[in-house]
């Protein structure tokens, strides 16, 4: 409840007009972003399944809540401190982890990738090579983004299927790793021609 009320009253404004004005400030987008994630529904994808298959009035507020925090400019901003910091991987892996959630989200799907969400993940991904935590976070938001059919095309254009390979390369010791990148691939194999493209390259 303290939740709702706090984004109520213009919270997640507030944080995000500190993060704009501070911009070169690590422990401040660090901590913002950590903020943000603390307003928005952070269930767990079984959990979140079994919510959104009993449309809930909780994940009706959820999805509502996530495209506020979109439309307020959310994602820019996002986007910017991980651009910003990108050689630190704790603002990375909150950063992936946030826009992971907010693509959930339909209409999100879309804006994130138009925004240069993408580009961000796999710099990041490239960046820290060896963070698995990281590496699962952003399978884990290809997986989301990659439900819609565009982002599929767009992901397969800019690398994503090698870079998701190559996750599960670096870190065939992790299970969760191995799981999301799986999962972000079936996603994309929904279109024939990237799934042919997978097979082609070794998934």
């Amino acid at each position: 409840e303290c939740q709702h009320r706090i984004t109520a009253v213009g919270g997640v404004e507030a944080i995000l007009a500190a993060m704009r004005q501070h911009p070169l400030v690590p422990g401040l987008q660090e901590d913002g972003i950590e903020s943000v994630l603390s307003l928005v529904c952070t269930l767990e994808t079984a959990s979140w399944i079994k919510l959104a298959a009993e449309n809930s009035a909780e994940h009706r507020r959820a999805l509502s809540t996530y495209a506020k925090v979109v439309d307020l400019g959310c994602v820019d901003t996002v986007l910017q401190s991980i651009k910003t910091f990108l050689m630190s991987s704790s603002i990375c892996l909150r950063g992936i982890r946030l826009l992971r959630l907010l693509a959930r989200a339909e209409n999100n799907e879309t804006k994130i990738a138009r925004l240069g969400g993408l580009n961000i993940i796999f710099e990041a991904m490239k960046a820290h090579p060896v963070e698995a935590d990281l590496h699962e976070q952003s399978c884990r938001a290809l997986s989301n983004l990659a439900m819609n059919d565009c982002n599929k095309a767009r992901i397969s254009e800019l690398g994503g299927i090698e870079a998701i390979l190559a996750s599960m390369k670096l870190h065939a010791a992790s299970p969760s790793v191995q799981q999301w990148a799986c999962g972000a691939l079936a996603n994309l194999a929904f279109n024939d021609r990237i799934e042919i493209k997978i097979t082609r390259l070794g998934g």
